[in-house]
C-alpha cells in the first residue's frame, strides 16, 4: 500500500468504546507521507558510509558442506578463524550461538557436535524486508545505536504504517506538554511546549529512573519556565539525551518523558497527569523502550554488541520457487529469541507503559525487539519471532488483553477470556517493585480506564464491581515477606493493600467462571479519585458467616480441614472469621476477615480459606439454590 491516502485513521470514543474510520485530513496524510520519506532514507542508508563493497560469502568449509542440506561436526578452533579470520557469516553465526560465559569452556573441546542442524535455521524473508537486510549487511553494526539499528528499526516502522491493518496510524492532540527536540541536524537544544489543541506525531519514553532522588534535570516549578525557552542536551541523562537522538532519526519533532513533562514538585500537576496516561501512551507513534540493563559504564539506551552477525544471512541458494532462502540463528541457547526480562521488566509503571503502548521499539542488550498490534520481531527474525520463542501462557494473557484495549480486533473479546487476562494483569503488576508507594493504584489507573471501557464497569481500587464477589478471591503468595504500606493506605480487601504478590487461581482445575456465588454484595463505595495516597472504601456483603474451625455437619478429619492462605504472617488465626463467597463441585471458597475493636459488623480481610467440602454441610440447599432457611446469615462491613 504505497498510497498513504488510503491509511485508516481512527478516532477513539471513549465513552462508547468504539474506534471509529474516517477519511483523513490532508493535514494528515501530508504528516504520514513526511513520515515515510524519513523512514525511506533510514532504511535506504542514503547518508551513511559503507564499510564493505561486496558481500560477505560462506568461507570455504560451510561452502563444502553444500550448506545448508546437511549436518555435520564442525571443529570449534575452525568455527573461530571463519568468524574472524576468514568473515565467514555462517560461522559467524555459529560463533555467537552460544553465551559469551561458555566460550572458555567451548574452546577446550575439540570438536562442535551437529552444529548445523542444533543452531542454524533456514526460512524466508519477504522481499521487502530481504533487501533491507541486503543494503544494511554493507555497513557497521557493532552497537544497537549504529546506522544498521536506525534501518531495520525504520523497516519495521514502515512496514506497521504502510500494512498492517491492525496498526492504525493517528494524528492525535499532543500531551499537555511534551519536548520539542528540535532540528534533525541537531541545530537547536530540546525545550519544553504545550499541546494544546495541537495535533503531530510524537514519541514517548518507557525508562527506569529513581523518583526519590531529586535531579537538577527535572522539571519543577523554579525551572518550568527557562525550560520553555531551552534545555542544555548536555544537562539530561544520558538516556533522554539517546531517546531525542532516536526521536530526531525518525523525522519526528516531539518527545513525551515524564521527567521533564510532569511538573514533579507539584502534587496537582502529578494527579492531573497521571490520569492522562491512557491517551498519552495510546496515542504515542512509538514507544522508545530503554530495555537495556544500565551498567556503572553505559546509562543510556545503546549498547556494544557482543555479537558481530545477528541478522539472518542469504545464503545465495533459493527456494525452488525463486525466492531467496536465509540462515537463522537459534536463540534457545542465548535465551533471547524474545526479548528477555531485564530490570526494566521489575518497574510496575513499566507494565502500563507496555500494555498501552501500540508500537514498542525495544532496545535490549544485545538487539533490538519490536512489538505492535501485529508482529513481535527482533533483528535475529526481522520478520517475526517463531511462536515457540515466545510460548509463556502469562504472556499470552498480556498480549490478549493489550490487543482488546487497543482494539486490534473488529470484534469485541469475550467478558470471560478478558476478565482472565485482566487477572494476570494484576498478578504481574503484583511482582513489580515501585519507588513510591502511594502510585500502587495510579500506576495501572490507565490500563483500569482503558480495561473499563470494555467491561463497561467500574473500577475500585484494584477490584470491578461487576465481578466484586469473584475479585475477593486473590491469596498472597508469600506472606512471610508481605507487609502492608507505611505511606500508601487501600481498603484491606484490595490486593493494592499489601506488598505482596497476589495471585487469583483457584483449587484443582476450579476456574472463576465454574464458582456457583452464594454471597450478596449490598452496597461497594470508594474515593471518586484513585491517584489519592489514602484510598478509603467500603463493602457490604451479607452471607454465610463461620468460625475458622467451623466442621459443620462432618466429622472432624485431615481432609477437610480448611485451607488457610493468610494474607500476612503471624495472623492468630484464633480471630479470624470466615465470609463464604462461592463454591464449586469440590470446594467451598470464603475470605478471612478480623472484627475490628469497638465497632459492631465491622471487619477487615486477613486472607483467603478453601475447604474440601459440600456447602451443603454449611447450610447451603442445592435445590433452591440459596442458603437454607434456617441457616443463620450476617451482614459484614468490611473496610
Amino acid at each position: 500500500m504505497d498510497d498513504p491516502g488510503k491509511l485508516k485513521i481512527a478516532t477513539a470514543n471513549p465513552q462508547q468504546g468504539i474506534t471509529e474510520t474516517e477519511s483523513p485530513s490532508d493535514e494528515h496524510l501530508e504528516t504520514i507521507q513526511k513520515f515515510l520519506e524519513r523512514l525511506e532514507t533510514l532504511t535506504l542508508m542514503t547518508a551513511s558510509v559503507s564499510i564493505n563493497s561486496g558481500d560477505r560469502k560462506p568461507c570455504p568449509r560451510c561452502q563444502e558442506r553444500s550448506f545448508p542440506s546437511r549436518s555435520g561436526t564442525l571443529k570449534w578452533r575452525e568455527i573461530e578463524d571463519g568468524a574472524h579470520n576468514l568473515q565467514c557469516p555462517i560461522c559467524q553465526l555459529l560463533f555467537d550461538w552460544l553465551p559469551v560465559e561458555k566460550l572458555p569452556t567451548l574452546r577446550q573441546e575439540p570438536e562442535l557436535p551437529n552444529t548445523i542442524r542444533a543452531v542454524l535455521k533456514i526460512g524466508r524473508l519477504d522481499p521487502y524486508m530481504g533487501n533491507v537486510i541486503s543494503v544494511g549487511c554493507q555497513y557497521d553494526d557493532r552497537t544497537t545505536g549504529s546506522d544498521c539499528a536506525f534501518q531495520i528499526a525504520a523497516a519495521w516502522m514502515t512496514t506497521c504504517v504502510k500494512e498492517h491493518n491492525n496498526c492504525v496510524v493517528e494524528l492525535p492532540v499532543l500531551p499537555t506538554r511534551v519536548l520539542d527536540v528540535g532540528p534533525l541536524d541537531s541545530s537547536q537544544n530540546p525545550r519544553l511546549c504545550y499541546g494544546g489543541d495541537f495535533k503531530a506525531l510524537y514519541f514517548t519514553l518507557s525508562y527506569r529512573w529513581n523518583q526519590d532522588r531529586a535531579s537538577d534535570y527535572q522539571t519543577t516549578t523554579s525551572n518550568l519556565e527557562a525550560y520553555h525557552t531551552s534545555i542544555p542536551l548536555s544537562t539530561l541523562p544520558q538516556i533522554m539525551q539517546d531517546a531525542i537522538l532516536i526521536t530526531r532519526k525518525f523525522g519526528v519533532r516531539y518527545l513525551w518523558i515524564d521527567a521533564l513533562c510532569i511538573i514533579q514538585d507539584s502534587e496537582g500537576d502529578w494527579q492531573a497527569e497521571a490520569k492522562e496516561m491512557t491517551r498519552i501512551y495510546h496515542n504515542s507513534t512509538l514507544t522508545i523502550s530503554a530495555a537495556a540493563d544500565p551498567t556503572k559504564e553505559n546509562k543510556g539506551i545503546f549498547r556494544p554488541r557482543s555479537r558481530l552477525h545477528t541478522r539472518p544471512f542469504n545464503v545465495k541458494s533459493p527456494w525452488p520457487d525463486g525466492t531467496a532462502k536465509y540462515v537463522f540463528a537459534d536463540r534457545r541457547f542465548t535465551n533471547d529469541g524474545a526479548r528477555p526480562r531485564t530490570v526494566l521488566d521489575t518497574r510496575a509503571w513499566i507494565l502500563q507503559e507496555q500494555l498501552l503502548s501500540p508500537r514498542v521499539l525495544s532496545y535490549s542488550n544485545e538487539e533490538l525487539y519490536w512489538d505492535c498490534l501485529s508482529v513481535n520481531a527482533s533483528e535475529s527474525f526481522p520478520g517475526g519471532i517463531p511462536r515457540f520463542y515466545d510460548a509463556d501462557l502469562k504472556l499470552d494473557d498480556l498480549r490478549f488483553f493489550k490487543d482488546a484495549v487497543l482494539g486490534a480486533s473488529d470484534h469485541l473479546p469475550s467478558h470471560t477470556r478478558f476478565y482472565e487476562s485482566w487477572k494476570k494483569v494484576v498478578e504481574t503488576y503484583s511482582e513489580r517493585e515501585m519507588t513510591k508507594e502511594t502510585d500502587k493504584v495510579a500506576a495501572l489507573l490507565g490500563v483500569a480506564q482503558a480495561a473499563s471501557i470494555l467491561f463497561e464497569d467500574d473500577f475500585l481500587v484494584g477490584l470491578w464491581r461487576k465481578e466484586l464477589w469473584r475479585d475477593l478471591l486473590w491469596w498472597v503468595k508469600k506472606p512471610e515477606t508481605a507487609a502492608r504500606p507505611t505511606n500508601f493506605a487501600a481498603p484491606s480487601w484490595s490486593w493494592a493493600s499489601i506488598i505482596a504478590s497476589v495471585s487469583y487461581e483457584l483449587r484443582g482445575d476450579d476456574s472463576a467462571r465454574g464458582i456457583k456465588q452464594c454471597v450478596e454484595v449490598l452496597h461497594a463505595e470508594v474515593e471518586s479519585d484513585q491517584t489519592l495516597p489514602v484510598l478509603h472504601g467500603k463493602l457490604i456483603l451479607r452471607g454465610r458467616l463461620v468460625d475458622l474451625k467451623f466442621q459443620g455437619s462432618k466429622r472432624v478429619s485431615t481432609t477437610n480441614l480448611p485451607s488457610w492462605k493468610e494474607d500476612m504472617r503471624a495472623t492468630d488465626s484464633s480471630k479470624v472469621m470466615c465470609l463464604i463467597l462461592g463454591f464449586s463441585s469440590h470446594y467451598v471458597y470464603a475470605i478471612g476477615l478480623i472484627a475490628k475493636e469497638g465497632v459492631e459488623g465491622v471487619y477487615t480481610r486477613a486472607g483467603r480459606v478453601e475447604w474440601t467440602r459440600s456447602p451443603v454441610q454449611f447450610g447451603w440447599d442445592k435445590e433452591q439454590h440459596k442458603w437454607a432457611v434456617d441457616t443463620p446469615l450476617a451482614t459484614v462491613s468490611m473496610i
